[in-house]
């Protein structure tokens, strides 16, 4: 299985949408779509697909080449035809980008889920679905909800006619 997470503030209050598609690689999930994303509208092909319009990803399957056969191959193609702002990271198990669309900095990675099971602590925040703070790992304190170190504060309605006010809760 490989995880599809893009990071933008404009997914919600989590500024990520994170799927999980049934390909075995990140090459497989390529090779697999190729053919049906290239065929017409590869925008909002990839809108239905993946459940956002993830910028410049169309830009790879609108350059009118044939689906890679290898991952080298997919390397070479994502270097020169991918719409890529700042980076482009492409590895035998994922590819990451980070990208603006001139207004703010987004990313978007492909990711192998062994590669994720390997390093669940790196990955939990990333891939936890939902905007809550994930509980903590299993390794890492048993599994129990976020607690603050100290206190935090809470914005609370606007009374009315007034300006809202912030309480204290720990």
């Amino acid at each position: 299985m490989v995880f599809f997470v893009y990071r933008s503030v404009y997914q919600g209050p989590s500024g990520r949408l994170v799927r999980h598609l049934p390909d075995a690689t990140v090459l497989g999930w390529f090779q697999r779509v190729w053919d049906e994303a290239s065929a017409g509208d590869a925008a909002e092909w990839i809108e239905r697909e993946l459940g956002a319009s993830v910028y410049g990803l169309a830009s790879i399957f609108e350059a009118g080449l044939p689906a890679p056969r290898t991952l080298a191959e997919l390397h070479r193609m994502l270097e020169e035809h991918l719409y890529v702002e700042l980076e482009l990271r492409v590895d035998e198990h994922s590819v990451r980008v980070l990208t603006d669309d001139d207004e703010v900095m987004l990313a978007y990675f492909f990711v192998e889920d062994h590669v994720v099971a390997a390093e669940p602590d790196r990955w939990a925040y990333l891939l936890h679905d939902g905007w809550e703070l994930p509980a903590v790992p299993a390794g890492a304190g048993g599994g129990t909800p976020f607690t603050p170190p100290g206190p935090t504060w809470t914005a609370t309605s606007a009374p009315p006619g007034g300006e809202g006010r912030r309480t204290r809760s720990c």
